[in-house]
This record gives structure tokens, sequence and C-alpha cells, in this order.
């Protein structure tokens, strides 16, 4: 039970203090305090606004709403979405009717008839965008729906061993050692690429990439980089390097 007493002195102080000529609703404040602090203790009081002369119009399609739950079913910027997040706060608000969703506009409109967004742009239900090379996504009732796609990456290593992999990390490998550049790790699979990182040379602190082995269905490939930077040869062709 909520003590209405000190409400009613507040109000009655309001009243009193009532500028009469250009308010006629002084005891609204009042008694939307105390409403409020009903519903923060689950006390529940319907309809009071239309018996108190304390009317909110609201848009059409919309009536107002007492209630201690944040939100009302929107047509968010990504998607549409219905907050049930409880808050100890009295929230009142003009909220869509018939199961509608209040788009950008202030709207009530069907979930159907939200729109999605991206890169500031609004996309009607059914629309489809490429996002990103290997991203493409459909505008289902508000909501983006995308298809993942399996898209293609290259991973490299040049000769001064400046490695970059396949989800973009770049480094630089140093020591004398060998290492699984690429492997297929699907089960069953028997492709990899390992590679032998050596000195350039004797009185350098550089390292080179001196071998790379290709094995596939148990069958092994190797080639062999000798000579310096500027002599590269690749079994025993010279070549171009790429530092």
């Amino acid at each position: 039970m909520i003590d209405p007493d000190p409400y009613i002195d507040q109000c009655i102080h309001d009243l009193v203090l009532c500028d009469y000529n250009t308010v006629t609703n002084c005891h609204c404040g009042v008694v939307e305090a105390y409403i409020a602090s009903c519903l923060r203790n689950g006390i529940i009081v319907l309809n009071w606004r239309a018996n108190s002369a304390c009317d909110i119009i609201c848009p059409a399609g919309m009536a107002w709403e007492e209630t201690t739950t944040l939100g009302t079913r929107k047509c968010g910027f990504q998607h549409a979405i219905s907050s049930l997040e409880s808050t100890n706060n009295y929230v009142g608000a003009c909220k869509c009717t018939d199961g509608k969703y209040e788009n950008q506009y202030g709207q009530c409109v069907r979930k159907d008839e939200c729109p999605c967004t991206f890169s500031d742009h609004l996309y009607s239900n059914g629309e489809k965008v490429q996002m990103t090379q290997c991203k493409t996504c459909e505008c289902v009732l508000g909501t983006w729906e995308c298809s993942d796609e399996e898209c293609p990456r290259m991973a490299y290593i040049t000769n001064l061993a400046h490695v970059k992999t396949f989800d973009g990390v770049v480094y630089d490998m140093k020591g004398n050692c060998e290492f699984t550049f690429i492997q297929d790790t699907r089960p069953g699979a028997t492709f990899y690429v390992s590679v032998e990182i050596d000195s350039c040379s004797a009185d350098d602190a550089s390292f080179c990439l001196r071998s790379f082995h290709f094995v596939w269905q148990m069958n092994t490939v190797t080639y062999q980089l000798v000579g310096s930077l500027n002599d590269l040869q690749l079994n025993h062709e010279t070549i171009q390097y790429y530092s």
C-alpha cells in the first residue's frame, strides 16, 4: 500500500499556487508521481489519465501506456525489436497498438514493413545488399539475414621471410628453422606446404627463405633456393626475388 497523504499535501500545494490563466492541469504532475510509485511496487492503475483530465494525445495508431518496461516494438536501424527489459523507473510512452512496430518516422507499421539500414540507406523487406565481397544479406521483416559464403584469401611468404597469413596477420620469420606454412586440416586431407628459413649469408643478420616442400597425397615436391639476395636461383634457375 502506498501512503497517499504526502501526494495529497503536494497536490493541494500545487493547486493553491497554480496559475489557471495558463495551466488547467496543475494536479497532473503529482498524480503521475503517485501512479509511478504504485507501478514500482507492482500496483497497476489503468486508465487513470482519462478520469483525471490528464489525457495525453498520441499519434494515430498509438495509445499511451503506463509501464515499468523499457521501450516498445520498434523497427530498429538494424532490426525490429521488442524490448522486455524491466526497470524500477516509471516509463510512460505512446506505443503502437495492434501488434505493430514503430518505424524511424514514428509511424506504426506491420513488421514486414520495417526497413533495414546499411551505410545510412534504408532497404525494404526482400531487398538484398552485397555488404562485403563475400557477404550478401537480405532484409527480412526488418532484420538482415546474411549468407555465409566462402571468401578467397591469400597467404604468402617472401624471400626475406616476410609472412602474411590467411587471416591477414603480417610478421617476419627469424631463426634457422623449418615450419609448416599451409596445411589442410580437414579429416583425411594430406596437402601441406612447409618452408625452411636460414640466414641470408654468414655476415648478415637477415633471414631468407631457403626451400619449400609441397606435399599432396603423399607426393612431395621440393624447391630449393640458393645464392645471395642479388643472385637467387630456384632449382638452378635464376629468378627475381621479392623482399
